[in-house]
């Protein structure tokens, strides 16, 4: 899986953006460190974690909103993201906007910090991280912020409502979200003026890059060229189907719609980019499509996050961008969004001051800074906003109204047993590719293996 995925304006520091959104795929996992002097939590946060060693989203404690004043002076503790990362983001007007808050940025093991004693009034995550092992929910920090936001005036109909049903999906409005990001299929123009083919079209079927993809499989002066590759997890995670890989916490693969879904988005593309006889050899760079557009510059055609147009390691490709391949079924659909926000926690005695800050970066100022720099995508329903995107940048005349093109999927699982389920499914991928196993086998084998691997996690 690709981590290192998303960057911002003209180029910064690639550092500071891996910092963020590292946390939106899986949980962090350093020591704690703070970028302040943190406030040390109360001891009930540890007895509230062993009380609910395995809670559910309904078990949200009771707590109740302060009632003080928004200029209350507080300090805020916030664990995911450091402030170099939130300024560069969505700026840092707050600091004016609220200047008797004082901001603690922390970083760890979230278990490790609450068991501690650690106070945290605010968690930077996403749907991915929010329900894993050591995430938001597990630790029982969900606190349900519909009546925060009803008391804040925060008009949820602002908000795109994929993400707005996406942060509800866990059981309770555990995040408001800030930003999105979603796949777009990057092309190597170089490559295709090369062999004088044309470039993809926007509105492209799986069918159509496949067929698309076979005019680069070849070699060309000792260079063998692949004409499609992708994140092949994130294309089934985002899959523009809205399909979970897990149904009531069991593996739900071995099925017709997953057989559909894994050889039109995967194995025929795959197929058509690259000789059956080349799986053995590529295999540890089969799935490495990151490598093979930016670093050898073989791969015709990559699905990538929107983050790859502001990658530093995309300056020496000569890219643009169109939409991801759609379903010939399911036209106009793009990917999933990922979307990553502001949780605020069930222990926090601040949780006004908190609620300001989320609606300042969720302000129509804030996300215009967002979209301006190309950082991620706005979550609002804002034309101004998204037609903004990438105005700031030195790529500003590339073809980024693409990533707008198609409406986005609506949000599937993410539940760690759909993370365990995909993981089996990647396993098996090469073995359907070089023909030692069919697709059929091949899905019940990974279904098998995930349930036994879900079973060994409780």
């Amino acid at each position: 899986m690709y981590k290192k995925q998303w960057l911002y304006g003209k180029f910064l520091s690639l550092a500071c953006i891996l910092a963020l959104i590292a946390v939106l795929f899986s949980a962090c996992g350093n020591d704690a460190k703070t970028s302040e002097s943190a406030s040390s939590a109360p001891s009930s946060a540890s007895a509230k974690l062993s009380e609910a060693a395995s809670p559910s989203p309904s078990a949200t404690p009771e707590a109740k909103p302060s009632e003080g004043p928004d200029q209350t002076a507080a300090e805020i503790t916030i664990y995911g993201i450091d402030e170099q990362s939130l300024q560069n983001f969505w700026g840092d007007k707050y600091k004016t906007d609220f200047p008797n808050y004082k901001l603690n940025f922390i970083s760890g093991d979230l278990r490790e910090l609450v068991v501690g004693g650690q106070q945290i009034d605010i968690v930077w995550n996403s749907l991915n991280t929010m329900g894993k092992a050591n995430g938001l929910i597990d630790v029982n920090l969900q606190y349900d912020m519909s009546e925060l936001v009803e008391k804040h005036n925060v008009d949820l109909s602002r908000f795109q409502s994929v993400d707005i049903n996406a942060a509800k999906s866990m059981g309770g409005l555990y995040m408001l979200p800030a930003m999105n990001n979603i796949f777009v299929l990057f092309y190597n123009k170089d490559i295709f003026d090369r062999f004088g083919e044309k470039y993809p079209k926007e509105g492209m079927t799986w069918e159509e890059l496949a067929e698309l993809a076979k005019k680069f499989n070849r070699t060309e002066d000792g260079v063998k060229y692949q004409g499609f590759t992708t994140s092949f997890k994130h294309t089934l995670l985002l899959n523009q189907l809205s399909m979970s890989a897990e149904k009531d916490g069991k593996a739900a693969i071995d099925n017709e719609q997953w057989k559909g879904l894994l050889e039109t988005s995967v194995i025929n593309p795959l197929l058509a980019s690259i000789d059956q006889s080349e799986v053995t050899s590529l295999k540890a760079k089969l799935l490495d499509g990151y490598n093979l557009f930016t670093k050898f510059k073989t791969a015709a055609m990559f699905g990538y996050f929107n983050g790859g147009t502001t990658d530093q390691k995309f300056v020496d490709v000569n890219w643009d961008i169109t939409t991801m391949p759609v379903f010939s079924n399911n036209p106009g659909v793009g990917t999933q969004p990922l979307v990553g926000g502001f949780s605020i926690t069930s222990t926090s005695k601040v949780k006004d001051q908190a609620m300001n800050l989320i609606k300042y970066v969720t302000s129509d100022d804030a996300q215009m800074i967002l979209s301006k720099k190309a950082s991620a995508l706005t979550v609002l329903n804002n034309k101004e906003i998204q037609d903004a995107f990438g105005s700031d940048t030195a790529f500003k005349d590339k073809n980024l109204k693409a990533i707008f093109a198609n409406k986005f999927a609506e949000v599937s699982s993410r539940s760690t047993e759909n993370q365990i389920v995909l993981d089996e499914i990647l396993k098996v991928i090469p073995n359907v590719l070089s023909n030692t196993k069919d697709i059929n086998s091949a899905l019940r084998e990974a279904e098998e293996a995930a349930n036994q691997a879900i079973t060994a996690k409780k």
